[in-house]
């Protein structure tokens, strides 16, 4: 009467409460040390990771976001 669906196929499932976590966070020098990390020439695409990475942990973005727009 209401337009409602009258399917109960997930009657039975119950979602349950998500776990709260604390987020980690990168350390300095874990930061550090992939600021200055000496990665092969012959593969640029490592180092271009690696720019976005921390353009992105220098900015205040989501390293996803900062690819995506690129």
């Amino acid at each position: 009467e209401r337009g409602l669906c009258k399917n109960l196929l997930f009657a039975h499932y119950r979602v349950g409460t998500p776990r709260v976590t604390t987020p980690k966070a990168l350390s300095m020098s874990d930061f550090i040390k992939i600021r200055d990390v000496e990665l092969p020439e012959d593969k640029p695409r490592l180092s271009v990771s690696r720019d976005l990475f921390l353009f992105a942990c220098y900015a205040g973005t989501a390293f996803i976001d900062t690819v995506s727009i690129t």
